[in-house]
């Protein structure tokens, strides 16, 4: 339960608008510890780098597919949200050989690439 996770005391005669307001200052503290400036509300966040991407395809709502020419990779990027703010989380999805510019990606399920 989110409200274990997060340590917030929850007791049994508690009212809805009571665990509203907790979740709410919970929350506030979270955003309060991150330091960003408003220009950093434009980039994801990611738990890897992708030195050169070269191209972008949203293959679900929070799922991302980026082509890289530094190392000849395609990467898939998931996008967790906390309910305070947005991280991806980079994983190899495919090795290309080397040499390769992967320019255009397509993606039904399986990866296409163009290179």
């Amino acid at each position: 339960m989110v409200w274990q996770k997060r340590k917030i005391q929850v007791h049994s005669s508690a009212k809805k608008s009571d665990l509203v307001a907790t979740m709410s200052k919970g929350l506030q503290e979270q955003r309060r510890c991150i330091k960003y400036s408003s220009a950093d509300l434009n980039t994801l966040p990611m738990d890897k780098e992708i030195k050169t991407p070269l191209a972008l395809i949203a293959a679900a709502t929070d799922l991302l597919m980026v082509s890289d020419s530094h190392s000849h990779s395609i990467y898939q990027v998931c996008i967790n949200n906390n309910g305070a703010f947005l991280k991806g989380t980079v994983s190899l999805r495919m090795k290309l050989p080397e040499g390769a510019q992967p320019m255009g990606l397509a993606f039904d399920g399986n990866i296409v690439v163009r290179c």
